[in-house]
């Protein structure tokens, strides 16, 4: 219920009208516990046949680099996971010392005349 109502959030936000059952199939679609299950069903259909119908020998060669980006996160080198496990306020973990000031400042640069009073962690 987290992820659908995150989902509809979004969609608000970006002014985008949806249905339950569409917003329903893109929350089940992000569930983790999903797209584990769904390893091997990683590749979606239509890029398959779109590398084999061009050029079998070609889809040969370069079968290992789409294979690479195509791959599931389990499988992935860890240095190129999308998503981590994270708590609110890590990503300045992540981050430089100089790249935390240059952030600091920039957002206070930019939010200097809004009148929203947002406190970020």
């Amino acid at each position: 219920m987290l992820v659908f109502n995150a989902v509809r959030k979004l969609a608000l936000f970006l002014g985008i009208t949806c249905s339950d059952d569409l917003i329903r199939e893109i929350s089940d679609k992000c569930n983790f516990q999903k797209m584990k299950d769904d390893k091997d069903n990683h590749i979606p259909e239509e890029v398959r046949k779109t590398l084999y119908k061009k050029n079998f020998s070609m889809f040969r060669k370069v079968r290992s680099e789409v294979l690479f980006f195509l791959r599931p996160p389990h499988q992935m080198p860890y240095h190129t996971y999308l998503t981590k496990r994270r708590t609110v306020g890590d990503w300045k973990n992540t981050f430089t010392v100089a790249q935390n000031e240059y952030f600091e400042s920039m957002f206070l640069e930019k939010m200097k005349n809004s009148k929203l009073l947002l406190r970020y962690t």
